[in-house]
């Protein structure tokens, strides 16, 4: 992430912030993660994330943000398929929830 913070449905989310991955972002759909560094994100000489596993376009930091799962591996993420925690924890409440 370029700036440390970014504004996403009038929350301000920041480095080190619980997020959620939106529905219909695939296999991490409704994910809690941790937003990080885009310093944590080593990149290769065209800039394809090398330390993220699936990656395979050059990453654009102003469309996207870097993030940590649970499990200490990195990923990836557009801002738009990102929610804040307490808004996507309400919002799929009655779905099923979030993934933790």
């Amino acid at each position: 992430m370029k700036n440390r913070c970014f504004r996403k449905q009038g929350e301000r989310l920041c480095i080190g912030d619980k997020v959620v991955i939106s529905d219909l972002s695939g296999i991490d759909s409704r994910k809690v993660v941790t937003l990080v560094s885009s310093e944590k994100i080593k990149t290769d000489g065209r800039g394809i994330p090398t330390n993220v596993a699936g990656a395979y376009n050059p990453v654009d930091w102003d469309r996207e943000v870097a993030f940590m799962y649970p499990d200490g591996e990195y990923g990836t993420m557009f801002k738009d398929r990102i929610l804040p925690y307490e808004v996507a924890k309400e919002m799929y409440k009655k779905i099923g929830g979030v993934r933790e």
